[in-house]
């Protein structure tokens, strides 16, 4: 990865840490290392809940809700259109589900069924912590739940969570991502410099979140599991995207065995959830029509 991301830990849609906070953890670095690594760890487990806003609640007007028990979470889960092959829509990180609600109507129109639900701590479904197994395991339930989908249209980290549940056997037929990127596991480093961090309390945070969920960051980078899968993948990512660069996206579809990436300009890491054209070229994937989208600015 030669880009590096841009985030703004007070505004960004994936990790976001107050001033204040950032203010006590490099204070915290010197004085209690490795208490501050813990407390790091739990932060950048803790999603930020933002209020829906007022399109997301016109986007799912009229959705039934159901309650689906993953591990210690209960997910709200939510669907319309039922009868017809199952998409659904997964979010990124201190998202929800609603976020990807300009792609209902128009697959409904298409004849499909969509489901979509908050991750655990995010949105409506339970929590306070969680972490990206959780979300891998969150993924994998819920597509069991279904039976199977048709189709998962991904958003950022859910991107990254829906490719390792496709490697655990989750029944999938095709992918959307947006926005997809590589490595999760390494925002706790771009966080830890950004907030001015020493790397052995970095260290140690990985180190702690490692040990509570018993697996190690490398063995959940997209691309190691990528070329054993079959699927057809169709890539979207914008070259105005901050927080998940070209590179990262680049680096999964060069070894996805069935995959496309497609460019776009001047959307950024979440209007592309609600552009047009992407729409258009989205629901025409998901129908397995022919290639027909613009070119690339």
């Amino acid at each position: 990865m030669t880009a590096k991301r841009q985030l703004n830990l007070e505004k960004s849609t994936n990790v976001r840490f107050p001033r204040v906070v950032s203010l006590i953890m490099r204070i915290g670095a010197v004085i209690a290392p490795n208490l501050t690594s813990r407390l790091f760890a739990k932060q950048f487990l803790t999603p930020w809940r933002a209020a829906t806003p007022g399109r997301e609640r016109v986007w799912t007007l009229g959705a039934k809700r159901r309650t689906v028990r993953c591990g210690d979470y209960d997910l709200a889960v939510s669907y319309a259109g039922l009868g017809g092959p199952q998409v659904l829509l997964v979010h990124g990180w201190s998202g929800r589900g609603s976020q990807l609600g300009a792609f209902i109507e128009p697959l409904l129109d298409a004849g499909y069924e969509v489901n979509w639900f908050d991750l655990p701590a995010h949105g409506q479904s339970s929590g306070k912590q969680a972490g990206f197994v959780d979300a891998v395991d969150a993924v994998e339930n819920v597509i069991r739940w279904l039976g199977g989908a048709h189709t998962v249209i991904a958003h950022s980290m859910g991107a990254a969570a829906t490719t390792l549940a496709a490697a655990r056997g989750a029944d999938i037929g095709r992918m959307v991502y947006l926005a997809s990127p590589d490595d999760v596991g390494s925002f706790l480093t771009t966080v830890g410099d950004l907030i001015g961090l020493p790397q052995s309390v970095i260290t140690g945070a990985q180190s702690h979140i490692e040990q509570t969920y018993d697996v190690r960051f490398e063995d959940l980078i997209p691309t190691r599991h990528a070329a054993e899968l079959t699927q057809p993948l169709l890539a979207l990512h914008d070259r105005d995207d901050h927080e998940v660069t070209v590179e990262e996206v680049e680096s999964l579809t060069n070894v996805w065995p069935d995959a496309e990436l497609r460019l776009t300009q001047g959307l950024g890491h979440r209007r592309i959830l609600r552009d047009p054209d992407v729409i258009r070229q989205v629901v025409d994937f998901v129908r397995n029509q022919p290639n027909s989208h613009r070119a690339a600015a």
